[in-house]
């Protein structure tokens, strides 16, 4: 397993807006009971922002979030300016700074939201105390995020920046003290983890650490999962998304949370295996105690139920009542069932590292479940991700 080391620091993240356009819509927010915002931002984020718009606050304070997703921080900014958007969240202080220096514009924060945080990353060393003179760092080749880097770095005790450091438009060419003499190689900020092997040390972006899109099925979940453990390692593996229900106590948009996960297309009995279990793996894969006791800790929502116990996973959609009734026939016990959870904990089994696994239910097994799938897929990804935003919580 790879060694991964990591530090955190946390800046808070802005939402901006032309200056002009800050005055237009107190004004509308004052003459209608229903404002409309257009927020233009970026991945991940951007998801987040269709959450919120989404979400039953968003709704109870009469905001018409529309989310407008564009590649580029640049990009995201002059549509600001060009009122493409009304307001983007993306940045820091700093890289709005660097930008309205650059570019002559005029762009104001208006409120603060978050920022991912930023992590050291190493593939050669476990800890601070190891490197060694002369070790190659990369950074990000972008004026907010090279500064977020160094500063990073100096809280770690490896450099000194000046007393007049830039935090928009910082380099390490600011450096005054750097014992180590480590060497900074500037990249682009989202091939951190693809070329961790090829330095001493990176810093990275939680974002492009940590999510990871797996596709449908259990191969290409597997081999998603590997690809994380190989690239960056990890001490906790959450895998959420949407699964079919089993158990008549399940109802659309609840979340279970798989405390033993099983598969349910396998079969090796002819060589005295249990039905389920692959040759020579273990015949499930359960949580430890610890984890169950951390789901357990956490409130019932109002208007979903949460469930704890027994997935499935098989590379086939549970709408074949034939199907259906035969997986009934060895798990009656199961509650829901997909396609790659039982894959990413086999994998996460190898690397010994702990799966949380968090699925929204989206359709109940059987003949209409496709079209429930169709219909319900939003709110149960909803649903799961509130939870698993919950549990991050505790795991801070």
């Amino acid at each position: 397993m790879k060694n991964t080391l990591k530090l955190v620091i946390i800046l808070g993240a802005l939402i901006v807006t032309g200056c002009t356009e800050q005055d237009e819509k107190k004004q509308a927010a004052a003459e209608q009971k229903t404002t409309k915002v257009v927020i233009g931002s970026i991945g991940s984020d951007a998801e987040i922002w269709q959450f919120i718009a989404d979400s039953d606050s968003a709704k109870k304070a009469g905001v018409a979030i529309e989310v407008k997703e564009i590649d580029g921080g640049p990009q995201l900014n002059n549509a600001t300016v060009e009122k493409q958007v009304d307001v983007n969240a993306f940045q820091s202080l700093g890289y709005l700074a660097s930008f309205n220096k650059d570019s002559a514009e005029d762009l104001v924060p208006i409120a603060t939201t978050y920022m991912e945080p930023m992590g050291i990353f190493s593939d050669k060393y476990q800890s601070m105390d190891e490197i060694k003179t002369g070790a190659l760092v990369a950074l990000a080749d972008n004026p907010a995020n090279t500064a977020r880097g160094l500063r990073l770095l100096e809280a770690s005790g490896l450099i000194t920046v000046a007393d007049d450091f830039d935090a928009g438009t910082g380099t390490p060419s600011d450096i005054v003290e750097n014992p180590k003499n480590l060497v900074f190689k500037l990249i682009d900020d989202t091939t951190g983890p693809r070329i961790l092997q090829d330095v001493d040390l990176a810093l990275i972006s939680n974002t492009v650490a940590f999510e990871v899109e797996t596709g449908i099925g259990k191969v290409n979940a597997a081999a998603a999962t590997s690809l994380v453990f190989e690239a960056l390692g990890a001490d906790v593996m959450i895998n959420t998304g949407s699964a079919g229900g089993f158990s008549e106590k399940l109802a659309v948009g609840d979340v279970v949370y798989g405390i033993e996960l099983m598969y349910s297309d396998v079969d090796a009995t002819g060589f005295d295996y249990t039905y389920g279990q692959v040759p020579q793996m273990p015949q499930s894969y359960p949580l430890s105690q610890t984890w169950v006791n951390l789901f357990d800790s956490l409130n019932q929502p109002e208007s979903y139920q949460l469930h704890k116990g027994l997935m499935l996973t098989a590379d086939s959609f549970m709408s074949e009542p034939s199907f259906v009734k035969k997986i009934n026939e060895h798990f009656p016990k199961a509650l829901a069932s997909d396609m790659e959870s039982t894959a990413i904990a086999q994998v996460s089994e190898f690397y010994q590292v702990p799966v949380l696994n968090i699925r929204g239910i989206s359709d109940i097994a059987g003949k209409e479940a496709a079209a429930s799938f169709d219909l319900h897929l939003n709110q149960a990804a909803i649903h799961a991700f509130e939870q698993t935003e919950k549990i991050i919580c505790l795991l801070e």
